[in-house]
């Protein structure tokens, strides 16, 4: 029987690919998500003995990316017992100084894209009547005194 599947989003590195190692310590398979080219190394590390890694690569700050990985993951055809949606960045630097592109897909990515994908997920579980749900944030600022 397989073992049961959890979801980690912002897997590559980080706090992400530590929820990922812990989880899979803990039996669970994986489903690992990032936009970013470390992905392939994250899912080296995280292939251990009796552990799936199935990884999906997907920009999570756009809806494209994250339908893309909401249906790679569903073709699994398995329900998704825990969830770590925790891909997220931050822009440094002053805010008058720093890309109006930059912040807008910050955004997209750290509150968009998690309430988008969160909407799937808890939509999923609740069909199956079980399921958890971990949310991690950081934010770093700046500030500067006059």
């Amino acid at each position: 029987m397989a073992n049961e599947l959890a979801l980690v989003t912002g897997a590559s590195s980080g706090i992400g690919l530590s929820l990922a190692k812990e989880v899979a310590g803990r039996g669970y398979d994986l489903v690992i998500c990032s936009a970013g080219d470390r992905l392939t190394s994250a899912a080296n590390v995280l292939q251990v003995d009796g552990i799936e890694v199935f990884s999906i690569q997907a920009d999570l700050a756009t809806r494209e990316g994250i339908e893309h990985l909401w249906q790679e993951t569903k073709a699994l055809g398995r329900p998704i017992a825990i969830a770590c949606i925790n891909a997220g960045v931050g822009v440094g630097g002053l805010f008058s100084e720093t890309s109006l592109d930059e912040k807008l897909s910050m955004v997209e990515l750290n509150c968009t894209g998690t309430v988008h994908l969160a909407k799937h997920v808890v939509k999923d579980m609740l069909k199956h009547d079980a399921g958890k749900i971990l949310f991690t944030a950081s934010i770093a600022g700046e500030m500067v005194a006059p």
